[in-house]
């Protein structure tokens, strides 16, 4: 019940302070975690994602919903790959189209969404071959540090 009340604390976050795009990101990846199992670590790594939603509430900078969704985006893919890596990928790879998606509907520019899906691609591909060189039984930290290092390759996309 209190991880529940975790997952509806976390929508009313993402919509309070950024509205429907940052909670339709957010909402897939509290699904894909739901299906995983509910788990503190889980919900803790879609949490932190927040900060992003408050910076964008605080500065009024909606470049901020990239590294948010990118976030979002390497947390489904390490969660699903815990299974299986193709998995993980394709979860991933779900979540950027979701994202690209909205900035379509946001009427971002061709040249936008041609550097955003370029910079997406180069995240997801440097996060699953990173990961593939990490011990299977040591990934509760280092995930933690691959999904953080997506969010923050994201953020440093925006000055291209």
């Amino acid at each position: 019940m209190t991880l529940v009340l975790v997952e509806l604390g976390i929508l009313a976050v993402a919509q309070w302070f950024g509205g429907t795009p940052w909670t339709v990101i957010v909402a897939l990846a509290l699904v894909v975690e739901s299906i995983g199992g509910l788990t503190p670590r889980g919900l803790w790594r879609i949490a932190a994602a927040l900060v992003w939603v408050v910076a964008f509430h605080a500065t009024g900078d909606r470049e901020l919903f990239f590294p948010y969704s990118m976030q979002l985006a390497a947390h489904v893919g390490l969660r699903l790959a815990e299974r299986d890596l193709r998995v993980g990928i394709a979860g991933g790879v779900m979540m950027a189209t979701v994202f690209l998606a909205s900035r379509i509907v946001q009427r971002a520019t061709p040249r936008v969404l041609a550097v955003e899906g370029a910079v997406v691609v180069a995240i997801l591909v440097g996060l699953f071959t990173i990961r593939q060189f990490l011990s299977a039984r040591g990934r509760g930290w280092p995930d933690v540090a691959l999904v953080l290092g997506a969010s923050l390759a994201a953020y440093a996309g925006l000055a291209l």
